[in-house]
């Protein structure tokens, strides 16, 4: 466990970013949305790590906090359309 708070402590909030690229090159390669609002949430710790003084398990809690709550809003707004092919 030493090793992951040692690598976590040595990059600090450009771990979070390294984290959001890796989720958007998910997005990209697997089909449907579904790591793009982790990828917006890590990219948001990286910005708050970077401007406020924030311990990394307190990172992990918000990241968490802000992925439910990117999924839930987008369920909330996201459009109900009907396909042509409701099969498809």
């Amino acid at each position: 466990m030493q090793s992951v708070s040692h690598l976590i402590a040595q990059f600090g909030p450009w771990l979070w970013f390294a984290l959001a690229a890796l989720l958007m090159v998910l997005e990209t390669l697997v089909p449907g949305i579904h790591f793009l609002w982790f990828g917006i949430a890590a990219g948001i710790i990286g910005v708050l790590a970077l401007l406020l003084p924030i311990a990394w398990p307190w990172q992990i809690v918000a990241f968490a906090i802000i992925s439910v709550a990117t999924v839930f809003w987008v369920r909330r707004y996201a459009s109900d359309e009907v396909a042509d092919e409701p099969m498809l």
